[in-house]
């Protein structure tokens, strides 16, 4: 059986307006991540909207992950700290009974320190999938950013 999980870096979209009405969102106070003070938010996939942000892919088929989980944001630039997420229910049709993800994030600056980006720093991921558990930790690293710029000249065509 191939599989992969697609999304993992992704998380923090749940913020995004293209993806919020996907979601039930409701903050719990004040709270702390790694002794900063930090704004906790639930979330939590809505019935009513399709999963659209993380799934599962199992020999050429796609199960879209329906997702819960909590958020933490910095309490004076609300920029997205950590996000946790657990699945809504269990995905029977591939036999994936749990998944949890645990996304750091953190600042990364472009090579002229311009830019400040909130970039995944880290992720572990823990899963039982056919009755095995798996855990995963990936390191996001050498980021690039980059731009391009483009110059368009419109001219009348000559006969």
């Amino acid at each position: 059986v191939m599989f992969a999980s697609k999304g993992v870096p992704a998380m923090a979209v749940v913020f995004n307006p293209n993806y919020q009405q996907d979601f039930r969102f409701t903050c719990e106070g004040l709270g702390q991540w790694h002794g900063r003070p930090a704004w906790q938010v639930r979330f939590e996939q809505r019935e009513d909207r399709p999963a659209r942000i993380h799934s599962w892919i199992v020999n050429d088929q796609d199960y879209p992950a329906k997702l819960k989980g909590r958020a933490w944001l910095s309490t004076g630039t609300f920029h997205i700290l950590r996000v946790e997420t657990d699945l809504v229910q269990p995905i029977t049709g591939i036999r994936l009974d749990m998944h949890h993800m645990a996304i750091d994030y953190a600042p990364v600056k472009s090579t002229n320190r311009l830019y400040e980006l909130w970039l995944p720093d880290s992720a572990e991921i823990t899963a039982r999938f056919r009755s095995r558990t798996f855990r995963q930790r990936h390191d996001f690293s050498d980021f690039v950013l980059f731009s391009i710029a483009t110059n368009e000249k419109i001219k009348s065509p000559t006969p």
